[in-house]
């Protein structure tokens, strides 16, 4: 199954538009991209929905990584 995420990060509330994941220490990032839906289904990770309430679940369902400068 898909793993469920938190999206209480920084209290936010709102629609998901890009992710980022750092190292352990928070302060270098090493990879980033876009958030869609499910039903729009054109971003680099796609959840069941895209608009965000602090303390609220979501299911991240595709998740794709491209090699740099493909």
């Amino acid at each position: 199954g898909s793993p469920a995420c938190n999206a209480a990060v920084n209290g936010a509330t709102g629609t998901a538009a890009h992710f980022r994941i750092y190292d352990s220490g928070g302060s270098t990032c090493h990879i980033q991209g876009t958030v869609t839906s499910v039903a729009t289904g054109t971003g680099d990770m796609l959840v069941d929905n895209d608009a965000f309430a602090a303390g609220q679940n979501f299911t991240v369902s595709s998740f794709k990584i491209t090699s740099a400068n493909a």
